[in-house]
Formats: structure tokens, sequence, C-alpha cells
């Protein structure tokens, strides 16, 4: 039962960090998550985290105050710093321009996806009697996610000074 429920708050770290999620990313953490977990690739969190598709400064702040090694290496020997400065050279030069969630439609509506709709729709043939209030707070929190600027190159900037800034 233990083995569950560390395993679940692993894997809920890592989907909070896949998303950005900082509450979340903090809730696992101080549940017991190790903050040098890696993933089934074996990439430590904190890597997992630059590599995000949205990179959030603050996930890679919370797992650092929770003592992740900010010189963990992947198995390609490459650090989180490594894939900071990657990504931010990938982007090119250019203004830190907020772009906005694919999930929203000119009008700021929230778009499920297919898979998400079957997805909600599966939760209410399994769990009839909690399917209102777990779509409830689903919507509420994918809608909170969708309005979220994102700031990739303004964030990668904010995550590489801190990597720099960490002493190792």
């Amino acid at each position: 039962m233990a083995m569950d429920l560390i395993a679940w708050n692993r894997r809920r770290l890592f989907n909070a960090i896949s998303v950005g999620d900082i509450e979340r990313v903090r809730e696992a953490l101080e549940k017991g998550v190790d903050p040098n977990v890696c993933d089934k690739r074996g990439r430590p969190a904190i890597i997992s985290a630059v590599r995000a598709r949205i990179p959030e400064s603050g996930v890679v702040d919370a797992l650092l105050e929770a003592g992740a090694d900010a010189e963990a290496c992947d198995a390609n020997g490459l650090t989180a710093l490594d894939y900071a400065r990657r990504r931010l050279v990938a982007l090119g030069p250019g203004p830190d321009r907020a772009s906005k969630s694919r999930s929203l439609d000119a009008h700021g509506n929230l778009v499920l996806s297919d898979e998400e709709k079957e997805f909600l729709e599966e939760m209410r043939r399994e769990h009839p009697d909690g399917a209102d209030e777990f779509e409830e707070v689903y919507i509420q929190e994918r809608r909170k996610a969708a309005l979220r600027q994102f700031m990739p190159r303004r964030e990668l900037r904010i995550i590489i000074d801190r990597l720099e800034s960490t002493p190792g």
C-alpha cells in the first residue's frame, strides 16, 4: 500500500512538472517525494522541469528549495542548465512575448481535445456518483492552466540565472 502511494505521488510530481503547476509540485514534495527522483527514462525531476513543454521557473525553484541537485545529469551527461541554455538558443532572438494556450478559442473559451472528452465520458460511465464533481474540478483546473500566460524565453532566462547561482 505504501509503495502505491509513493508511486502515485511520484507520478503526480512528474505530471505537475510537465504542465508547470507549481502548487502541485510543492504538494508532491511536501508529501515526501524525493526532489532528485528520476522518471522512467532516468531523467532527474529538475531536468524534466527544464525540458517540460511549459518551462516554469517556479517549478525549478520548488525543486531546488526541496534539495534537488542542480548538477544532476541524465543518460546523455547533460544537466538542467545545459538543457535550459540549449532551449533558449533554439528559441532564437526575440522579445519575451506571451503566447496563448492552444486550448482557448478566439473568444477565450476552453476547448477540450477529443481525448479529454473521451476521458470525461469514461469517468462518467465508471464513476457516475462522483462524475459531476470530478468534471467540474477538471474543467476548472484546465481553464486555469489555459489562461496562464506562457513566456518560455523569459522563464528560461530566469531558470538559467537560478541554476547558475546555485552552489555546486
